[in-house]
């Protein structure tokens, strides 16, 4: 069993890859319920972890946190797990829910970059200007879009109209 589990789950990466999303779906839930038959409780989490990246690329955001909050009840301190459960809050509108699962990351581990880049950004669309550039400002490097765009709001919402429009342009 524990070899079909990894044959499905590899297949369903293949599909993910190739973005045919509901056969990687459909792959990643056979696995997971190998994996939960041999009672490898890590394996089924990871499983329940693809299904809702699946789900959330496919636009599915209610399902996918479903998927991620099961996955993350089954491996409670996976930061992968945590912060894909919290970009998928944030899609879905709830802020506040989404900064709370990243700061649950930092807590754990404090120099998480994604967790530092998506509640720098929640913070930046929360008005919280001075908690968005802490995080930011602790990033490695900020050069993805999305990071110089959040600073550039927080600086606005600081009235530092000029280091606002460098980061945007």
């Amino acid at each position: 069993l524990q070899l079909q589990a990894e044959i499905q789950s590899l297949l369903g990466n293949l599909a993910y890859e190739r973005t045919v999303f509901p056969e990687a779906e459909a792959r990643y839930r056979q696995a997971a319920g190998l994996f939960e038959t041999i009672r490898d409780t890590a394996a089924v989490a990871r499983q329940l972890a693809a299904i809702g990246q699946t789900l959330r690329d496919q636009g599915r955001q209610e399902d996918a946190v479903v998927e991620l909050r099961a996955a993350m009840h089954r491996l409670p301190n996976d930061a992968l797990i945590q912060t894909a459960l919290a970009w998928t809050l944030r899609d879905l509108g709830q802020s506040k829910a989404a900064s709370d699962v990243f700061t649950g990351v930092l807590a754990v581990d404090g120099g998480n970059a994604e967790a530092l880049r998506g509640r720098g950004e929640v913070f930046a669309d929360l008005g919280d200007a001075r908690g968005a550039l802490r995080d930011l400002d602790r990033l490695p490097a900020a050069d993805r879009p999305t990071v110089r765009a959040a600073r550039g709001l927080a600086l606005a919402q600081l009235g530092e109209q000029e280091k606002a429009n460098e980061e945007i342009q």
